[in-house]
């Protein structure tokens, strides 16, 4: 099943707390506040995967919860990060927070985002010795991740689309700007795409004005995008080997070429004409330069930022604990 719009919940995990502990060891009357750190709670991830096609996982699974770090313990040992959380989505997928607004555009495979920060563990007892209170029972509770509702959507990757009336993309009818049929949730799979391949019907079967067709379909596609009827197209007439009136064939041909659009006719069943076709596009190709795709996420989700810097505000007073004294 093809899925390309999917919303899910992710929450990181929320940090250890810090320990309150002293020093008991013989010999060493006075051995101090010996609390360790929390550890920090696992970040969540995208990552785009060239081996996905579909965001079924995620239509059913909606809820992604990251480990939590583990709590300080006594002789200033640190507790155990939470392990991270990688989510595997389509090259090609668009992420948008609760507002609508882009995190990121994982256009490229292997591409990472982080979209949650885990949290910070809490400092233990041992941060807040000081000269003149070296028994401190202070500590600091864990900070707690990041949450957020999120959105997905995908849009495919590909050289070439198909278009057509009737659609060759499913939902691509008059009025699909609209929300005719399945509306523009087809449409968007050919924006990113380099170059248009029109395909219309002339064969004998088919009453409809092929000049007519292939003006409705433009208008849909400039309705939706006006970078979509910039783009680069060429017109096919299909089902050559049904056609024995040929008087629509080329009325299109002229039309093409006063617009100076490429034009081809084909069957696929006969297999006449293909493989011109095939070729020229493969030349249309080499001469159009691939977009580079804007792979820029909002910067509060940028990977390789200082860690853990949503989740660690500053100033936070300490917890004082009655807490006794830890063996």
């Amino acid at each position: 099943m093809f899925v390309d719009e999917a919303k899910i919940f992710v929450k990181a995990g929320d940090g250890g707390n810090g320990c309150v502990a002293f020093r008991r060891e013989k010999y060493v009357p006075r051995g101090g506040p010996s609390g360790g750190d929390g550890g920090h709670g696992g970040s969540i991830y995208l990552e785009a995967n060239i081996n996905d096609n579909t965001l079924l996982r995620y239509r059913y699974n909606r809820e992604f919860k990251a480990d939590r770090g583990r709590h300080g313990e006594g002789s200033n040992c640190t507790g155990h990060s939470g392990q991270d959380m990688i989510l595997q989505v389509p090259v090609g997928t668009l992420v948008f927070d609760d507002p609508g607004a882009t995190i990121a555009d994982l256009a490229t495979p292997g591409q990472r985002v982080l979209i949650a920060h885990g949290g910070r563990g809490g400092r233990g007892n041992q941060h807040f010795a000081k000269p003149w209170h070296q028994a401190p029972r202070e500590h600091e509770d864990g900070f707690p991740g990041e949450e957020r509702h999120i959105r997905l959507e995908l849009k495919l990757l590909a050289d070439v689309g198909l278009v057509g009336f009737p659609a060759d993309l499913p939902g691509l009818i008059e009025g699909a700007h609209l929300g005719a049929g399945l509306g523009i949730r087809f449409l968007r799979h050919v924006e990113r795409t380099r170059l248009l391949v029109h395909l219309i019907d002339t064969s004998d079967s088919n009453d409809d004005d092929p000049v007519h067709s292939f003006e409705i379909i433009n208008g849909e596609l400039e309705a939706f995008s006006a970078s979509l009827i910039e783009k680069p197209m060429i017109v096919v007439a299909t089902k050559l080997d049904a056609t024995t009136d040929h008087s629509r064939l080329e009325a299109l041909r002229d039309f093409c070429k006063q617009r100076k659009v490429e034009f081809h006719s084909i069957s696929a069943v006969a297999g006449d004409g293909v493989k011109d076709l095939v070729r020229c596009i493969a030349d249309a190709l080499d001469k159009i330069p691939r977009a580079a795709h804007d792979s820029s996420v909002d910067p509060a989700s940028v990977e390789g930022e200082d860690e853990h810097p949503l989740t660690a505000p500053v100033d936070r007073p300490a917890v004082a604990t009655n807490k006794e004294e830890d063996s």
